[in-house]
């Protein structure tokens, strides 16, 4: 693009502007022709990456999979009476076992 001039003359006489030359139309037709063709590539790639992998089913099962504690945990919660509620005690070795169950990731940090 540093043969391209950013800019625009004037001419006096006819207050019109003057158009770049064919020579310079044509090298950015050119270059464009050529970001077009690289994004083109980029862009089959990605779609190929996107096919071979399972990233959105697996995100839309890591998303059921926390639903489905959030209601468990809940649906407990809301079991007690509401004058009892602000008694309940929190088994937190039960909610990491659960959380370790669906998330198998988390094996290896598990400490207990």
């Amino acid at each position: 693009m540093d043969d391209v001039s950013l800019t625009t003359t004037i001419s006096n006489e006819n207050k019109t502007v003057d158009e770049p030359t064919k020579e310079v139309n044509k090298n950015n037709l050119e270059w464009l022709e050529e970001q077009i063709d690289l994004l083109t590539n980029e862009n089959e790639k990605l779609r190929t990456e996107l096919g071979n992998s399972n990233t959105f089913t697996e995100l839309e099962s890591f998303k059921k999979k926390i639903i489905n504690q959030f209601n468990e945990y809940q649906t407990n919660y809301l079991k007690f009476a509401p004058q009892n509620r602000h008694l309940t005690t929190v088994n937190l070795g039960l909610i990491i076992n659960n959380l370790v169950k669906d998330f198998s990731f988390l094996k290896n940090l598990k400490r207990f």
